[in-house]
């Protein structure tokens, strides 16, 4: 006799006794080396000491690229260009760093 509890299926939402899919299919994982590579505005403005309104108006200005995702205004920055940016800049890191003192002669 089919019912419609669950069953488990490995994860692929596809199955249940009676054979009916339940509509909750995972969404496969991006790949940690791919989502540490962008960073959200908080996360560079975080990087970069200023605020996330801040990390925005810069890139609109060109100082570095990112990237919105449509109209809710969702901004992904590419980490190692936020890193060269703030070499060109000389902005230090955020407290703690290691290179902090480097600067200081």
């Amino acid at each position: 006799m089919a019912t419609d509890r669950e069953t488990s299926d490995g994860g692929q939402g596809t199955t249940r006794e009676s054979g009916q899919p339940t509509g909750r299919a995972r969404r496969p994982r991006t790949p940690a080396a791919v989502r540490s590579r962008f960073l959200s505005a908080a996360e560079a403005a975080d990087l970069l000491g200023v605020n996330r309104a801040t990390v925005i108006n810069w890139a609109r200005q060109g100082r570095f690229g990112g990237f919105q995702f449509g109209q809710r205004g969702i901004y992904r920055f590419d980490h190692q260009e936020i890193l060269r940016y703030m070499e060109r800049s000389r902005i230090q890191g955020p407290a703690g760093d290691e290179d902090a003192d480097d600067t200081l002669g």
